[in-house]
């Protein structure tokens, strides 16, 4: 359960605007113009201090700098939170919401984070596989925790194999294998890395 303060300086504005000055106080934050510090405070007003609002926040401070370089390349903060915030739309508009669970398994790359952000934004819980797990032990989790939707890189669609058919199912990173027969995909797009992710989240 969620406490609710009351009185003078207890707005979502007000509190949103004591938490920047806090993390200014203690480094976390320099001092920024004042659009950037009103996109900051509405990033932590709206998401909190978890991975979403994180991110978020990033987005707003260095937007132009590097957040994650894989094999597909390299992706800015405002590039990670615009795809972020597709992927979350895409999952919204396929029925995941707050307090539902997804699963998450890929290996070390972009949409490992990107799916993290997206669903930590629709205030849902992330589930992660072991890429290391046998297709018997992600089926007994996944059985377990039910989880609305599973995302996951081609590789591992035979681990999937023994999973419960009604989870959707929704290829994250392509790479040299062929395109799992029954999961959806994301829309693939020219890269110069040796491997072939998305660019766009389901759009």
């Amino acid at each position: 359960m969620t406490g609710v303060l009351h009185g003078p300086g207890t707005g979502r504005v007000s509190l949103a605007a004591h938490s920047v000055r806090s993390l200014a106080a203690t480094r976390v934050v320099r001092p920024y113009g004042p659009h950037t510090m009103l996109q900051i405070a509405t990033a932590l007003k709206r998401w909190g201090f978890g991975p979403a609002g994180g991110f978020a926040s990033l987005a707003a401070r260095v937007p132009r700098r590097t957040a994650i370089v894989d094999d597909a390349g390299s992706l800015t903060f405002a590039e990670l939170h615009a795809q972020a915030n597709a992927l979350a739309r895409a999952l919204a508009v396929g029925g995941v919401a707050e307090g539902d669970a997804v699963a998450l398994l890929c290996r070390n790359h972009r949409w490992f984070v990107i799916a993290t952000v997206a669903v930590s934004r629709l205030g849902a819980d992330v589930l992660y596989l072991n890429t290391a797990f046998s297709g018997p032990q992600v089926a007994e989790l996944l059985g377990r925790e039910r989880p609305v939707a599973v995302l996951y890189d081609a590789e591992f669609d035979s681990v999937l194999a023994r999973a419960d058919g009604g989870i959707r199912r929704i290829v994250a990173w392509v790479g040299d294998a062929p395109v799992p027969a029954g999961a959806e995909r994301h829309r693939r797009s020219r890269t110069r890395g040796r491997r072939q992710g998305a660019e766009s989240a389901l759009a």
